[in-house]
């Protein structure tokens, strides 16, 4: 059987090579040694019902892996991410700094990965890293940089459990350097298209990848906002609206008391409360790391330090399930302001 990453490898070089003989391009690494075709594998979504599969495509061993790394550090700078967010962290800082509005509600985008348009999304990358009104366009021909991303995401091969042989045509793979950022490139020019009309446009508007918050007018004006985001794309939406004045986002439950807004720490309703158990045969650190990711979580989400205490106990209660003694919580706990 032919080796289905030697003609990839062939023809990205001959890019690379074309790229790299003008001494004003940037000086791009060609791709030296033996590679294989990369595979998919599922990981079990435990917080859904019926615990469904994610499929994720490892392209570690393939030739364009590390090219793809350094392709997405060229285009990142240029992402036009007005309303994406970096963290949790952020969030808290945006929710925290101005009284309710409206009413709080969240979008969520159906199988972003693999529903995002290749093509399309190659388009809006170059679009944007080439005529950007900042910054200078990178150091790579625009036809060169359009191979490499397609040959990046729609020509690497992988196998299947049974050793099948396939290609990704369409949408973007969750183990590509690539796949993140182009879900992100395309939703950052959607939501930018579509929130320019000030009728759609909702008080709040904040996206972490897939999931987004909002505050509305009402449910009607969701719903606008919901289908004028599905007219304008390839993505379906599904919108959920707050419950007594609750709604959970990222790993945050959110409320609005008082005319203002207060934030602890939310679990899925299939967390069950299982962690690293105290008995584990692994390195004691290992141990501390998980009480320590718990207090953390809980001293960051909770506003208050009512809410902060509530969340210890339920913590000292998880631990507890989980065979670790009052002692050694009670000792981690004393790190909190230290940032242990």
């Amino acid at each position: 059987m032919t080796d289905p990453t030697r003609k990839l490898k062939v023809k990205v070089n001959n890019l690379i090579t074309t790229n790299n003989t003008a001494l004003d391009h940037l000086h791009i690494p060609p791709i030296v040694g033996e590679f294989s075709p990369g595979y998919i594998y599922g990981n079990v979504k435990t917080h859904k019902p019926n615990c469904p599969l994610r499929p994720i495509i490892s392209q570690i061993p393939t030739p364009t892996y590390r090219l793809s790394k350094l392709l997405n550090d060229i285009i990142i700078p240029y992402m036009p991410k007005k309303f994406s967010l970096k963290s949790t962290d952020e969030f808290l800082d945006i929710i925290r700094s101005k009284q309710p509005q409206g009413i709080m509600a969240s979008l969520d985008v159906q199988s972003l990965f693999t529903h995002v348009p290749v093509l399309q999304t190659v388009d809006i990358i170059l679009q944007n890293a080439f005529h950007h009104p900042e910054l200078p366009p990178p150091k790579i021909p625009e036809y060169i940089l359009k191979k490499l991303l397609l040959a990046c995401t729609t020509e690497v091969p992988f196998t299947d459990p049974s050793g099948q042989l396939y290609h990704q045509v369409e949408g973007v793979a969750m183990g590509s350097p690539l796949g993140c950022t182009f879900a992100d490139f395309y939703m950052c020019h959607l939501e930018n298209k579509v929130l320019q009309n000030p009728e759609l446009r909702p008080f709040t508007y904040c996206r972490y990848v897939d999931d987004i918050f909002v505050e509305v007018r009402s449910e009607s004006h969701l719903m606008e906002l919901q289908q004028a985001m599905e007219s304008s794309s390839v993505l379906k939406f599904t919108y959920e609206l707050n419950l007594h004045n609750k709604i959970p986002f990222l790993d945050i439950l959110i409320s609005s008391e008082d005319d203002q807004y207060q934030t602890t720490v939310y679990r899925k309703k299939t967390d069950i409360g299982r962690c690293l158990n105290a008995a584990s045969e692994c390195p004691q650190r290992y141990k501390l790391s998980v009480i320590r990711a718990y207090l953390r979580r809980a001293f960051r989400n909770c506003s208050s330090w009512t809410l902060f205490h509530q969340e210890l106990s339920r913590i000292k209660q998880i631990l507890s399930n989980n065979g670790y003694s009052n002692t050694v919580f009670l000792g981690t706990v004393k790190c909190i302001p230290r940032n242990c």
